[in-house]
C-alpha cells in the first residue's frame, strides 16, 4: 500500500507532538531516513506543504500574504497583522510580504481561503462597472 504525502505529514506531526527541540529534530531526521528507505524523497515538497497546513490548523495559525507595489513599512505590516487578528481573535498570524509589479497601487491580502483586494486596479474596475450601469 502506498502512503500519501498527506498521510506522511500527519504521521510527522504526531511524531513530533510534545517533544522538545532536540527530540523533535532527531525525530525529523529519523523520518527523513524512513522516506529515503521507502524511496519517497520525491514527495518531500508535498509532505512539507501538507505538514504546514496541518500544523497551522492545529495551532490556529493563519498564513497571510500581502502584495503591494512597494515594500511596506514595519508599522503598516503591524497594522495589517492587527486587522487580521481582529478578524479571527483565536488565531496567530504569520505574514509574508511581497512586492509585485502587477499591483499598480493599493494592497492585496490573501489569508486562508480569502482575498481582500483593495488594489487600485480592482477599484478602477469596480468604478467602471458602476459607471456603465
Amino acid at each position: 500500500m502506498k502512503i500519501s504525502a498527506k498521510q506522511y505529514a500527519q504521521a510527522l506531526l504526531e511524531i513530533i507532538e510534545g517533544k522538545d527541540d532536540k527530540a523533535a529534530k532527531q525525530s525529523v531526521l529519523d523520518f527523513c531516513s524512513l522516506l529515503k528507505s521507502n524511496n519517497q524523497l520525491a514527495q518531500t515538497e508535498k509532505i512539507i506543504y501538507y505538514f504546514r497546513k496541518l500544523y497551522n490548523k492545529r495551532y490556529n495559525i493563519i498564513e497571510a500574504e500581502v502584495l503591494t507595489k512597494k515594500a511596506l513599512s514595519a508599522k503598516l505590516l503591524t497594522e495589517v497583522e492587527a486587522y487580521l487578528k481582529a478578524l479571527d481573535k483565536d488565531s496567530q498570524v504569520e505574514i509574508s510580504h511581497k512586492s509585485s509589479d502587477k499591483i499598480i497601487g493599493g494592497i492585496v491580502v490573501k489569508y486562508g481561503d480569502k482575498i481582500l483586494d483593495n488594489s487600485l486596479k480592482t477599484r478602477l474596475r469596480q468604478l467602471k462597472t458602476s459607471l456603465l450601469k
